[in-house]
């Protein structure tokens, strides 16, 4: 869709964070225009509809506290269903090429000791993290010099408990432990009140439910609010910037307007050609905030077999080239097993063709579940690095050493407003954390509009 007119506020970009952003001006009568590169709504919320079956293909959850979220699922009416949660979470013991039930954590009951004192250690470290603002903790700037690999091997020295702890970090950030800093996770941590919150079951954590008909319903009836003040295909290639105005232009873009918020991903904050260039401290800022990496495939089944023998269908493999397996099968059918591999191991998917990428991950879910798994009804998959207008997921995560700085990525630059869950100073990389920067991005907006 070609969008060459004027407008008081554009918005780039139609994730969650723009449409809520959008959403909020419009109610409040003023005239707006979003651009989304993409031919759908959702941004890095993407529901597939595989023969009337939706497969979250992207973002899926909704955490105990994502207030925001929720609130807007229920405006529109839309329900959510509890995580599945039957039998025990299992891990794969690669040594005796076996699935073991995790009593209580995921690995074998000798190394549970060696662990115990590392997550006393982080529980401490949370409770002097202020969750909205984990910058101002009394040892930040020395854990942002840390990486959480380093403070592994310190608190964890024997490998395989450490690897399985790592895999498990791996998963929360998308990103390898040497990249991310202790600030960064005690951020995630604090966020969540505590990591077994962050990362452990479904129930009063992060991954407690899951939206029926898919986690982008609420992003796609945003958008039929919005109508044709939404276009589709229109990627903004360059904005021109200042005192009389902003202006636009990209594949079938030409926009003027008053003021914009750019509600996009760090890595595509820095691809967009600015005049005048953005000041040095926040080209810098964006560049250091690479996204992460993920692969998700979605795999359909007639009956949730691996219940039949206590299974819960969630699996963690530590070793192993796929990293772990979620039931997010809907009340009433049908069966739905969601894979997630993050960090190296979701670069050398990437690196494979999609046929070899499915192969492996289906070999997985065999290798843990039995010849059931073989052939499931519907597959789908997904290397979010390479998607174009993503460049990875499922969020930014900060270089160490950058977290203290990257409050800033909120702040406006004359006419251009930010949002993104990146700019989120809670729910940060969740659904949620997009709509509290939409929220905040429009109230600037329409302070100053007003």
């Amino acid at each position: 869709m070609t969008a060459h007119r004027d407008t008081e506020v554009a918005v780039i970009g139609a994730g969650y964070a723009g449409l809520t952003a959008a959403a909020a001006i419009a109610d409040a009568g003023h005239d707006v225009l979003v651009l989304e590169a993409r031919q759908r709504v959702g941004g890095r919320v993407w529901t597939l509809d595989a023969d009337g079956v939706p497969l979250d293909m992207g973002g899926m959850w909704v955490g105990a506290g994502h207030m925001r979220f929720r609130a807007l699922l229920d405006r529109f009416g839309i329900a959510t269903y509890p995580t599945p949660a039957t039998g025990s979470a299992d891990w794969w013991d690669e040594r005796a090429a076996r699935l073991r039930r995790a009593r209580p954590l995921p690995m074998p009951a000798w190394a549970i000791p060696f662990v115990l004192p590392a997550m006393a250690r982080i529980e401490h470290m949370r409770r002097r993290t202020p969750p909205d603002q984990p910058w101002r903790a009394p040892a930040a700037e020395r854990w942002d010099s840390l990486t959480v690999a380093q403070w592994l091997r310190r608190w964890i020295p024997l490998r395989r408990p450490r690897q399985v702890v790592e895999s498990t970090l791996v998963l929360s950030t998308c990103e390898e432990l040497s990249r991310v800093s202790m600030l960064t996770l005690m951020a995630f941590v604090a966020d969540n009140g505590g990591l077994m919150r962050g990362v452990g079951g479904a129930e009063e954590g992060a991954d407690q439910d899951l939206v029926v008909g898919g986690a982008d319903g609420a992003a796609r009836r945003l958008a039929d609010l919005l109508g044709d003040r939404v276009c589709l295909g229109a990627a903004v290639r360059e904005i021109h910037h200042g005192e009389a105005g902003v202006a636009l232009t990209g594949d079938g873009v030409r926009v003027r307007a008053r003021r914009v918020v750019v509600a996009l991903p760090p890595p595509q904050v820095a691809a967009i050609r600015w005049t005048p260039a953005l000041p040095a401290w926040r080209r810098s800022l964006v560049e250091r905030v690479p996204m992460g990496s993920v692969t998700k495939l979605m795999a359909v089944y007639g009956r949730p077999f691996w219940r039949d023998a206590g299974w819960s269908g969630e699996v963690l493999d530590a070793a192993g080239p796929v990293s772990s397996l979620f039931d997010v099968s809907p009340p009433g059918g049908p069966a739905v097993l969601a894979s997630l591999t993050c960090g190296a191991k979701s670069r050398e998917l990437s690196a494979l063709s999609p046929g070899q990428r499915r192969r492996r991950i289906i070999d997985a879910m065999v290798r843990w579940l039995g010849p059931e798994a073989t052939t499931p009804l519907h597959v789908a998959d997904v290397s979010w690095e390479d998607e174009e207008f993503s460049r990875g997921g499922y969020a930014g995560v900060p270089w160490p050493g950058t977290l203290v700085p990257s409050a800033r990525l909120a702040a406006p630059i004359g006419r251009v407003h930010f949002a993104g869950t990146e700019t989120a100073t809670r729910s940060n990389g969740y659904i949620d954390g997009a709509i509290a920067s939409g929220e905040r991005a429009a109230a600037e907006v329409l302070a100053l509009l007003n």
